[in-house]
This record gives structure tokens, sequence and C-alpha cells, in this order.
């Protein structure tokens, strides 16, 4: 696993935030919609969400894309995890 630091501004930060909450499906209450038994493992959850993921889409092209829309630094697209961390070298 690759880990790197990324320096966001507070308003980076609220756009992020925000990218982050819209993609969720809510109930009546506002509350995320957990999917029962849809985890991996017993210690993961996973949640309804806006968009599907396919080979195209990816958790990459998800992550990419809230980048961009918080004027962070993202590639043009990528579905797999070496473009976005070669950004942040």
């Amino acid at each position: 696993m690759v880990l790197r630091h990324v320096k966001l501004s507070k308003t980076q930060l609220k756009q992020l935030h925000t990218y982050v909450r819209h993609s969720f499906k809510t109930n009546g209450n506002g509350f995320k919609i957990m999917l029962i038994d849809q985890g991996y493992t017993q210690s993961d959850d996973f949640y309804k969400a806006h968009g599907n993921y396919t080979i195209v889409n990816t958790c990459n092209t998800w992550v990419n894309t809230g980048f961009k829309e918080s004027g962070l630094k993202a590639c043009l697209w990528t579905p797999f995890d070496f473009g976005l961390i070669r950004k942040y070298e």
C-alpha cells in the first residue's frame, strides 16, 4: 500500500467533503443507506451510492473526480491508483 500526504486548504477540504457526502444515497432522514452484509469482511461496510462501479469507473476514478472537483491535482482519467499517486510524489 502506498500512502501520500495531500495538503488541502480549508476550501478544498470543504469541497472534498461535499463531494464525498453527495456520493451517498440517503434515506428520508438524511442518513446514508448501509448495504447489509455487503462488505468484504465483517469489519467494513458498503453503502448505496449515486453511480455505478464498473471497469472504467473504479474507486480510483471516484477519488480522482473528487480531487478535480476540489481543485486538487488530478489525472485526466485514472482507473488505477498509480496515476493519482504519482501526482503527489
